[in-house]
């Protein structure tokens, strides 16, 4: 798996090499393009018979020697960067340097290949030649050089801040799923604690079914351990639930009715883990549990306009005070919150024919 990292890098790398020249490469020959023909526009205006051509092969040698030092201009600006005032200095004493490079190979290529046409008639020597492209392009040459600087140096902050970004965006997933697993390490214990108590009032009055309770614990825990993943379908999310309703039956015995059904099309709809149990906890502890009589849970999921409805009915007392203020319901909002934001909606209330219902809509959204 590292090799296979490393060579990806490797070709990132050079992925992002070739692109930088191909675009340094376009602008020199858009340069090129551009002060051939306003050279040609001005000589035809001033009545010399020239053509575009000729221009073009006389601006050539020049821009292509910058297709050439520009590189090296960026290699010096990575290693002393604008950003510490002492390579202002430095950059003064390298940009004479790189200006003789230039005309070096300026004049060396124009001495091999007639591409002006004007010098070769001239029959100047070499060192003629470059003491007169010195003069002519000294000022040309600096101010070019800082063009280049400013640019690197744009595109050294761009990058720079892209990567701070990316950190910032990684730092951010990393919290979030840090919260997240903190909340559901939350559920666990509280789940736990619950059913054990559970289980510990059966253990003199039926033992048989205690053991059988405490068996469906244990596979119930293994699931939640093994699995990792913030985000399950759906179906999965209700063969957990449906594990955790057997124990609940086990308990109350005919006490508890319950009925788990999800709409077909809705089975592979990604929901966080754990997020019904919590719910039907909430209204088997405060709704069912607190009656002598027999009372009924119902657990739907449906697809509706885009979104996934969770719907979770008791026919218990319903909620009393500030509705949804519980340990239970309270993680479950802050989970939702971290994984959608404000795309999702919980809403708790009772209903008219008695009992309480809790309603999640849920998009079709992944979250870290």
């Amino acid at each position: 798996m590292y090799v296979v990292s490393a060579e990806a890098q490797r070709m990132s790398r050079i992925g992002r090499t070739l692109r930088s020249l191909g675009i340094g490469v376009a602008v020199w020959t858009a340069l090129l393009l551009l002060f051939s023909t306003q050279y040609f526009v001005g000589l035809r205006a001033g009545g010399h018979e020239v053509t575009w051509f000729s221009q073009f092969r006389r601006e050539l040698p020049g821009w292509a020697m910058w297709a050439v030092v520009s590189p090296l201009i960026f290699l010096v600006a990575r290693r002393l960067p604008l950003t510490r005032p002492r390579n202002v200095a430095l950059h003064l004493l390298i940009a004479p340097a790189v200006f003789f490079l230039y005309l070096l190979l300026y004049n060396l290529v124009i001495e091999l290949v007639p591409l002006r046409p004007d010098i070769t008639a001239a029959s100047m020597s070499f060192a003629e030649m470059i003491s007169q492209s010195a003069q002519f392009n000294f000022a040309t040459f600096f101010l070019l050089y800082l063009g280049v600087l400013a640019v690197y140096q744009m595109l050294a902050f761009q990058s720079a801040l892209h990567r701070q970004e990316l950190e910032t965006s990684r730092l951010e997933a990393n919290l979030t799923r840090a919260r997240l697993e903190s909340l559901r390490m939350q559920l666990q214990p509280h789940f736990l604690f619950n059913t054990l108590h559970g289980i510990s009032a059966l253990i003199e009055e039926d033992g048989r079914k205690a053991r059988r309770m405490l068996t469906n614990l244990s596979d119930l825990l293994r699931t939640s351990i093994e699995e990792a993943e913030e985000l399950i379908p759906l179906c999965r999310e209700a063969e957990i639930l449906e594990r955790y309703l057997a124990i609940q039956r086990m308990r109350f015995g005919d006490r508890l009715r319950t009925s788990v059904g999800v709409a077909e099309g809705c089975e592979e709809w990604l929901v966080p883990r754990f997020l019904l149990q919590p719910l039907a906890e909430n209204s088997i502890k405060h709704g069912i549990g607190r009656r002598s009589e027999s009372g009924s849970l119902e657990v739907r999921a449906r697809c509706e306009g885009g979104a996934l409805e969770l719907r979770v009915d008791d026919d218990g007392p319903g909620f009393a005070g500030t509705a949804g203020s519980g340990l239970g319901l309270s993680n479950v909002r802050a989970r939702l919150d971290a994984l959608y934001g404000s795309e999702y909606s919980l809403e708790t209330s009772n209903r008219p024919e008695g009992g309480a219902v809790v309603t999640i809509r849920l998009p079709r959204a992944v979250g870290p």
